[in-house]
């Protein structure tokens, strides 16, 4: 996992409902659709039900992500560069969406904290694409149970007017002991992720333990 490097000249801390119009549709999840930009058709976001609520965070106004923030996750989508990082704040686990400029808008970033896991046994992050057209990706970052070894994810991937189901297998990350101090983290959960082409959501998530025992099995949620 690695650590933050000082940003220089040119990145622009904004507002978490203006960051979205500038990120591509990159959205902090469980916030809801923040908006999109001509490059990318209306969302196709994964809600959780009324009968199977998932945690809700909060966002934070304060500031962009700091310097000591730990990378996650990252890569690059249609020539865009995205990075997910985790700090604490204010004693609270925090994560953030960092998106690179591209034809002339400024970088964007946005924070939330407020993780609910523990005692949640997961918590979707981030769901949003990037890029247009064939290019067109999803991101996926989801938060778990530090005991957990993998997740399965049923993911409803839509390429047009297609819409098909695939179950995904990913292992479970966690931030190690000295990387949790220097990002001001209370290490006590563990995360994953996933990019899938064309617009995607998660229907479902199984969490497995490091005894291949089921942990959590949630009900389906609803794309939209």
């Amino acid at each position: 996992m690695d650590e933050r490097r000082k940003k220089g000249k040119g990145v622009v801390w904004v507002p978490l409902a203006l960051a979205a119009a500038l990120v591509l549709g990159l959205v902090l999840w469980p916030q809801g659709d923040m908006g999109s930009s001509a490059s990318t058709s209306a969302a196709f976001h994964a809600r959780p039900s009324a009968e199977s609520p998932a945690p809700r965070a909060r966002a934070d106004g304060d500031g962009p992500i700091p310097s000591f923030a730990a990378r996650a996750a990252g890569g690059r989508i249609d020539g865009t560069v995205w990075r997910v990082w985790l700090f604490g704040r204010r004693g609270m686990n925090c994560w953030g969406t960092e998106v690179d400029a591209k034809d002339g808008l400024p970088a964007a970033e946005s924070a939330t904290c407020g993780l609910k896991v523990p005692p949640a046994a997961w918590m979707p992050g981030i769901q949003g694409s990037l890029g247009g057209g064939p290019k067109r990706q999803t991101i996926l970052f989801l938060f778990t149970r530090r005991d957990a070894a993998r997740v399965r994810l049923l993911v409803a991937t839509r390429q047009g007017d297609r819409v098909d189901e695939v179950w995904r297998r990913l292992q479970v990350r966690t931030v190690s002991a000295p990387t949790a101090r220097k990002a001001g983290l209370r290490p006590n959960f563990g995360y994953a992720s996933t990019v899938q082409p064309g617009q995607a959501c998660i229907k479902r998530v199984v969490l497995i333990g490091r005894g291949n025992e089921v942990l959590d099995r949630s009900r389906t949620l609803p794309c939209h």
